[in-house]
């Protein structure tokens, strides 16, 4: 396989660096051609080290022949135009999460990948997690048999200094929402990944205590085609901070952390036991019992992302999380906020205009976009 040299764009951030030690990592599928970002001083002294070329702007970047990869490490509300500008150029795309701000920017992003013929990838790590890949085997095989009802949470504390750590945080013109759209996409895609997309979604989005214009509180439900249902709920006031899954199916039913898998096996089908008629009491008779699973060791760190990519434009291997998976997150958080501030239900594929015309009303109405708890919507109808 030739080597792919990559240039990670929003080099000098947390993520940025996660992305170059990736790419570093790789030395047999990928090479580090150099790094760029808007701070000069910051991308000169980490190019120096890194024996790299810096650049500081993308269109540097797109002139460069001999790129391959662009790696976006940007924040989210540039993801679309790097992207898009990218394909023309003829590079291929390795986005962090989330892909865009909105699912119509997400089309964008795909459409021209497909235009191009390069590749589209989106940074969900997660899915490579040894318990969410053991969960995806168990589901897959159909151990759990048709999924009833699914369940999904993450939990943190942010103060006012992360708010504060950047102009562009906690607002919808410069973040495009708040915890949900910046801290709950890896909970989603490792969600839907694992159990496929509903049809309908209702949400309530809130700013319960941060001192913002966004969301720090989100619940939804979902409801599926065959009936399944499921609920999520994203919150950035609590602690101890974490994220779990659970997973209810008519076989069985499996219970996911990122550190963690409990499996459990029913005696009988949910679905004859429900027709029970038994003396003593309801459920007499059926049994749950937890299953050992063998788990494999591994990582899910951003140099198996990057391998994969390598692997996934070679055609060795299918891409960990292409443009059309990794819109599915994307999908469920902009249908959230749709449902909560128009107060409805969505049916998906959300409704691309209608989704941009709220969105870019709460950007012009910035602070007073702010939805308080058991107030009604902001928004006018």
């Amino acid at each position: 396989m030739k080597k792919l040299n990559f240039v990670v764009v929003g080099a000098t951030g947390v993520i940025g660096r996660n992305h170059i030690a990736g790419v570093i990592e790789n030395k047999g599928l990928a090479k580090l051609a150099g790094i760029c970002d808007v701070n000069k001083e910051k991308c000169s002294l980490e190019a120096k080290k890194l024996k790299v070329k810096s650049y500081f702007s993308m269109e540097d970047v797109l002139r460069e022949k001999e790129v391959g990869v662009v790696t976006l490490a940007t924040p989210h509300p540039m993801h679309a135009e790097q992207a898009v500008a990218a394909f023309k150029a003829g590079k291929h795309v390795l986005c962090e999460k989330p892909m865009a701000v909105t699912v119509e920017q997400a089309d964008r992003m795909i459409a021209a990948s497909k235009k191009a013929k390069r590749k589209l990838g989106i940074c969900f790590q997660l899915r490579l997690c040894p318990y969410v890949k053991k969960a995806k085997e168990l589901i897959d095989k159909g151990k759990i048999g048709r999924i009833y009802r699914i369940y999904a949470e993450i939990g943190d504390i942010k103060t006012a200094v992360y708010y504060n750590s950047a102009l562009w945080r906690g607002t919808w013109q410069g973040e495009g929402g708040g915890f949900l759209i910046n801290n709950a996409p890896h909970l989603l895609d490792t969600l839907f990944y694992l159990v496929g997309m509903p049809k309908k979604v209702w949400g309530i989005s809130r700013t319960q205590l941060q001192d913002t214009e966004v969301d720090d509180a989100v619940s939804a439900i979902f409801e599926y085609p065959d009936g399944g249902q499921g609920a999520i709920m994203a919150n950035c006031n609590q602690l101890p901070a974490g994220r779990r899954w659970e997973i209810y199916g008519d076989k069985g039913s499996i219970f996911l952390k990122s550190d963690s898998i409990r499996f459990f096996k029913h005696n009988k089908m949910i679905h004859e036991v429900v027709k029970l008629k038994v003396a003593k009491h309801a459920g007499s008779g059926v049994v749950s019992s937890e299953r050992k699973v063998n788990v494999l060791p591994g990582k899910s760190d951003h140099a198996l992302v990057v391998k994969n990519f390598c692997k996934a434009v070679a055609g060795k291997e299918k891409m960990l999380c292409s443009g059309e998976e990794g819109i599915m997150s994307l999908e469920i958080i902009n249908a959230i906020t749709y449902s909560s501030y128009a107060g409805e239900e969505v049916t998906l594929p959300l409704d691309r205009k209608k989704y941009r015309d709220l969105f870019n009303k709460l950007k012009e109405m910035g602070p007073k976009a702010k939805h308080i708890p058991l107030q009604p919507s902001p928004i006018e109808k």
